[in-house]
């Protein structure tokens, strides 16, 4: 845990995880479909809540996610694009959490970890901008697991399985050109709550990411914040 729990939050991840299977549904797949199609998949959801079917909220042990896996165009699939959305996620990540309000199930269900701190603070300095050996290395050292709320394993696999096999053995990650998003809820009985909506907030990142003034202002921005001392010991020369 984050604080000092005596390892309770830990403890209660490792038991809800080992259960998994109990409280988180089949998942319902939808084949890749162009964002102008997005409305059709949230006509399916409708159809489900008329039917009956339950969302995150419904009842406490529903850790129900939704999950979005936007495909990268050719052109992206290269070291500064990727490194460039990753940091507009790192940056919006808390933002993205207090607007979905990730529910307290889903939070202790090891599915949707935030990021460690020491790889949030290494990919938002100024000057990290990293060949694509080096990008990838950086995420399976601190990060070698699929339980991250922006999984990059699928991606890092598709363009580089033999480094991911060689520091992850885990025959569940599944290599596609895809980023892996996994935080929203499914709040399909909600009023207002779409699968647009979700969309429309991942949106948000790549827009940010494509803008590389404005990204690498908010990037400095972070890397003061991060380190106010040294900021307010320069000022004064």
């Amino acid at each position: 845990g984050t604080a000092d729990n005596g390892g309770l939050v830990d403890k209660a991840k490792a038991i809800l995880g080992g259960i998994g299977r109990e409280v988180v549904p089949s998942e319902i797949v939808v084949p890749p479909v162009p964002a102008e199609r997005l409305a059709e998949i949230d006509s399916l959801v409708g159809d489900l809540a008329a039917l009956g079917a339950e969302g995150t909220r419904t009842a406490l042990l529903n850790g129900f996610g939704l999950h979005l896996n936007p495909e990268l165009g050719p052109a992206d699939l290269a070291a500064r694009p990727i490194r460039c959305v990753l940091q507009a996620y790192l940056l919006e990540a808390s933002a993205l959490r207090a607007e979905i309000g990730v529910d307290p199930m889903r939070s202790l269900l090891p599915f949707v970890e935030a990021f460690p701190k020491a790889y949030r603070d290494r990919v938002l300095d100024p000057h990290y901008d990293p060949p694509l050996a080096t990008l990838i290395d950086d995420y399976l050292a601190l990060n070698p697991t699929r339980n991250r709320e922006l999984d990059l394993l699928p991606l890092f696999a598709h363009l580089d399985g033999d480094r991911v096999a060689r520091a992850l053995a885990d025959p569940r990650i599944s290599a596609r050109p895809t980023w892996h998003w996994r935080l929203p809820n499914a709040d399909i009985e909600a009023a207002g709550w779409s699968v647009v909506g979700e969309w429309q907030r991942w949106l948000r990142v790549e827009t940010l990411a494509l803008d590389t003034r404005l990204l690498a202002e908010r990037v400095a921005e972070a890397a003061r914040a991060a380190s106010p001392s040294k900021g307010a010991w320069a000022s004064l020369f």
